[in-house]
């Protein structure tokens, strides 16, 4: 289906120092993961109501679940590429939901924390004490700080994504509540824009010590990203701590999503690269390419576009 899987190195240790007296439960999916072929597997996420509610997967995301959950099973780290569009998101969480786990999600902007918690309706920054018990009841996602807040009153955290920021993660009140809570609430944890850890903590140190507080849980990881081209993928890993993961790649999948379009050339040179990626703006858009080098008004609807190209010139 698109999907491919490699081992990236050894599996993490089977017991942290400090988690001597505590160990996360396993779940009941994951107890008996070991005893399922692959197609038993795709079964048992596909299930119904395995999810909750309405909820249903897209095409192409239920076969990269069940390579998280194979890496999760044997507590190995995972690193999901997935293209633009895809839902890595809802990947990682229909993951958790499944096996009923609690996930920390640290996620570098602001912006991406706050698309993490859109389908939440009670985790946009406002949750109280009287909505904690629902939040984990329906396992939706709640806000980093808001959870150190109410920890103690959710009595029910399977299925929840916790999502914070770096700042988020590193500060005192939260690292305090995130120290009670190990070995006991988080299973998991997750990485979201993972690529900007190649380069951001050179002028964000947060990055660096988040990543120091999610390997201080001793939990299996999950990194996330968009189309990784293969040689970066090592040093992608390294940088993160996660070289003894497991590369879930799906870049090969079509894009289900009617409002993203994904498309893959290979040019010769930056002046290729520039001409192709304005002529790809300009048609989606719906506008004209003028005479300059630039879009003009053109006659067409008017929509948005984000277009990646690449920011490296090779790679050796």
């Amino acid at each position: 289906g698109g999907v491919s899987q490699q081992r990236l190195g050894n599996p993490l240790p089977q017991q942290q120092p400090w988690q001597a007296d505590h160990e996360p439960a396993a779940s009941g999916l994951l107890r008996m993961w070991h005893e399922l072929d692959h197609d038993q597997r795709l079964a048992a996420l596909q299930a119904p109501n395995v999810l909750g509610g309405s909820a249903a997967w897209r095409p192409g995301q239920c076969e990269p679940a069940v390579a998280v959950l194979d890496a999760l099973a044997t507590q190995r780290h995972a690193l999901l590429v997935m293209p633009c569009g895809a839902g890595k998101s809802w990947v990682l969480q229909g993951a958790a939901t499944a096996a009923r786990l609690c996930c920390l999600v640290v996620t570098p902007t602001v912006a991406s924390r706050s698309q993490w918690l859109l389908s939440d309706a009670t985790g946009r920054g406002a949750v109280t004490a009287d909505t904690a018990a629902a939040v984990a009841h329906h396992r939706n996602r709640i806000g980093l700080r808001d959870w150190a807040r109410l920890a103690r009153r959710l009595s029910n955290t399977e299925g929840l994504l916790v999502v914070g920021t770096p700042e988020d993660v590193t500060s005192s009140d939260v690292a305090t509540a995130l120290r009670s809570a190990v070995g006991t609430a988080f299973a998991m944890a997750a990485v979201d824009e993972a690529h900007l850890w190649l380069s951001w903590p050179a002028f964000r140190p947060k990055m660096t010590n988040a990543l120091a507080v999610i390997a201080g849980m001793g939990v299996p990881v999950v990194a996330l990203t968009g189309t990784l081209p293969p040689p970066m993928v090592p040093e992608l890993c390294h940088a993160l701590g996660l070289d003894d993961g497991r590369l879930v790649d799906t870049t090969r999948q079509e894009c289900t999503r009617t409002d993203v379009v994904v498309r893959v050339q290979v040019l010769a040179n930056m002046d290729q690269r520039r001409g192709a990626w304005l002529a790809a703006a300009c048609a989606h858009m719906g506008v004209n390419r003028g005479g300059g080098g630039g879009c003009d008004g053109g006659q067409g609807p008017k929509r948005v576009a984000v277009v990646y190209v690449p920011t490296i010139a090779a790679v050796a």
